[in-house]
């Protein structure tokens, strides 16, 4: 009844399979314990609902960007990088020609 009582099983019918009880059982179990299968069922697609939009509230919405754009990226980042751990001269480390020209 677990299942049930989760939105699980939607109907007497899938409840009798997975049961392998008659139907008369089945809802002998359903009146005594007061289930309204359609109400579990419909609480159940309101979670699921409530899950999925949920989740297409995260999404950005905005295009993934393009190779050309992460490469350019990345060549402004490294530049960041070089310029912020640039050595003075006369240190072991300068003239080492690691800058970059592309813009």
């Amino acid at each position: 009844m677990s299942r049930v009582r989760r939105g699980e099983l939607a109907s007497v019918g899938e409840i009798m399979l997975v049961a392998s009880v008659p139907r008369q059982t089945v809802n002998r179990w359903l009146r005594e314990d007061r289930v309204d299968l359609k109400a579990m069922r419909l609480r159940q697609v309101a979670r699921m609902h409530a899950v999925e939009a949920e989740y297409l509230d995260t999404l950005s919405g905005s295009p993934r960007p393009t190779k050309r754009q992460r490469w350019l990226e990345t060549q402004k980042a490294v530049r960041r990088f070089n310029d912020a751990n640039a050595k003075e001269p006369g240190s072991a480390r300068a003239g080492s020609g690691s800058t970059s020209e592309v813009e």
